[in-house]
């Protein structure tokens, strides 16, 4: 899925939170989630391009995530630019890849 779509759906995905919660906790909670829910299935995409490429080196596969990190900011700034606000940071896949895997920090 390109970035832009990836950013449409999300945007119809808040916008139904919207609609149903209004902006109270459970809204911003299901928000939160549908993010990270994002970022779950640019996971797996990262996934199935090592998959496909057959990547078994380390600096194989950090490639990919280097590219799905590039993939993120482009989707961040759709979104963004689909709410006329900033509420996904450009950098929130590095900062997601660098809490999940530590030992990742400073190579991205």
């Amino acid at each position: 899925m390109k970035a832009k779509e990836y950013a449409k759906e999300l945007h119809e995905k808040i916008k139904g939170i919207a609609d149903e919660h209004g902006h109270d906790e459970i809204a911003v909670d299901l928000a939160e989630k549908a993010v990270l829910a994002v970022y779950g299935k640019f996971l797996k995409e990262g996934k199935d391009i090592v998959r496909q490429r057959n990547s078994t080196s380390d600096d194989a596969v950090l490639a990919v995530i280097k590219e799905q990190s590039q993939k993120w900011a482009a989707f961040a700034r759709a979104y963004n630019k689909l709410v006329n606000k900033t509420y996904i940071k450009e950098n929130g896949f590095k900062d997601f890849i660098s809490k999940d895997m530590p030992e990742l920090k400073g190579k991205l």
